[in-house]
């Protein structure tokens, strides 16, 4: 038994888009089994985009739409209500769940599927990885990076002023000297830092992750910011496979040493401590494998 729920639109039933002839209109939904108890499996969570032929020429898609993108000249909350209701129907036709799930994948796009664990076998025992992480960064200082509390008065639109204030709160030259409450305090600071200040308060962010009981969304941007951010209705135009990891690399100095330091956190935070990686995350934790593995070569 099972059951479809609509989470989110961007247009509500009965409304229609501000523009007629030029829309662009995220919506979600979930289908619930009802035989499966609550936890893994019992919703698959699903996103499209209900787009004009106008708008899709204007994202640079195929005209005939593509995976996750249906094209309509008119939106109608309720059509596309009743198409999906008979695309599931279709696809549960035959009484095998996971084929159906991954038709429906072909033609919307699931988003709850977790591709973590392709990462296990990389995973490194946590004091393997401290002293990796120790080690490839044991002279990083801060330079004239920005700093800790110089990035939460960013965050907050605070003064140049105010901002050079913040900044003397950070008197440490040395990453390992970082305080950890401050650390903990403020999860926002890593979105703000410059490629410097990323580089300085990385290790300190990495090694104290490595703390099993601790739990903190400072540990999940860093790990946000090393891979690609994608919005849901951005899932499907490809941004993911289109990231640069490379340049990632480059602009924030990483070495070697390093790239391999940042590669076991990823692990670490994808299978230990439960950041999933989705089909956007997938292609670039790929590729800081790969490059991973071939600076072991350097």
């Amino acid at each position: 038994m099972r059951s479809v729920e609509w989470k989110y639109s961007d247009v509500k039933a009965g409304q229609s888009p501000a523009d007629p002839a030029s829309f662009a209109v995220h919506m979600t939904f979930l289908i619930r089994f009802h035989d499966l108890p609550p936890g893994e499996d019992h919703c698959a969570f699903f996103s499209l985009n209900v787009v004009s032929p106008k708008a899709m020429a204007a994202l640079g898609l195929p005209a005939d739409g593509k995976r996750g993108f249906i094209v309509h000249d008119t939106f109608s909350n309720a059509r596309v209500v009743a198409e999906t209701q008979r695309a599931i129907d279709v696809a549960f036709s035959t009484g095998d769940r996971q084929a159906a799930l991954t038709d429906l994948d072909q033609r919307y796009i699931r988003t709850d599927v977790n591709f973590a664990g392709e990462f296990r076998d990389d995973l490194l025992p946590e004091a393997t990885l401290a002293a990796m992480i120790d080690a490839a960064f044991a002279g990083v200082d801060r330079g004239a990076g920005r700093t800790l509390h110089e990035a939460v008065a960013v965050d907050d639109y605070l003064s140049e002023e105010e901002c050079r204030a913040a900044r003397a709160k950070d008197p440490e030259r040395r990453w390992q000297d970082v305080s950890h409450e401050a650390l903990l305090a403020n999860p926002s600071f890593v979105t703000f830092l410059d490629p410097a200040g990323f580089r300085y308060y990385l290790p300190a962010i990495m090694r104290l992750s490595l703390d099993a009981k601790l739990i903190s969304d400072t540990f999940t941007s860093a790990f946000a910011n090393l891979l690609p951010i994608v919005a849901p209705r951005d899932v499907g135009k490809g941004i993911g496979e289109a990231f640069d990891v490379d340049e990632s690399i480059a602009a924030r100095g990483f070495s070697a040493q390093q790239v391999r330091a940042i590669y076991g956190f990823l692990c670490h935070m994808a299978v230990r401590g439960g950041e999933p990686v989705d089909e956007d995350t997938l292609p670039a934790m790929r590729r800081w494998r790969q490059r991973a593995r071939e600076s072991l070569d350097q």
